[in-house]
């Protein structure tokens, strides 16, 4: 079997090639002064502060680094944490927390996807807030 060749000279190829997602559809998003943003492609967004996100349906969002944040999300839409969310998250969709992330905040979704590093409890992801899900799996 030959392995896909990625370019991975940017934070966000290795970061979608870290979670197995296809690297043609994401595109790596930056929003200056801006409140409030809807998401409605596949989207990588990093260091934003004070913004409220929304997420239409079908669209997967990968997050970097987020402070004083508020997501929705539409039913089959996919939030994934990558490091730091300060805020909360109410979708229809999932979530998942990769390796060394934190949500500081309250989060309700359909399913909770966390990642968890056998080998070293460190880097297993943490949640300081309440939760709310249907369903949860440890990868």
């Amino acid at each position: 079997m030959e392995i896909p060749e990625y370019n991975t000279s940017n934070f966000a190829n290795k970061l979608l090639l870290k979670y197995g997602l296809k690297k043609s559809g994401f595109k790596k998003k930056s929003f200056d002064n801006i409140k409030s943003i809807v998401i409605e492609e596949n989207v990588f967004i990093e260091n934003l502060f004070d913004v409220s996100i929304h997420v239409k349906k079908g669209n997967t969002l990968i997050i970097s680094n987020l402070e004083k944040i508020e997501i929705t999300g539409e039913k089959d839409s996919e939030i994934i944490i990558h490091n730091n969310l300060k805020g909360n998250i109410k979708t229809s969709g999932k979530v998942q927390l990769a390796l060394n992330s934190n949500i500081i905040g309250n989060t309700t979704c359909s399913e909770l996807i966390i990642y968890n590093n056998k080998n070293d409890a460190s880097t297993t992801p943490t949640i300081e807030g309440e939760m709310i899900m249907d369903s949860s799996v440890i990868k």
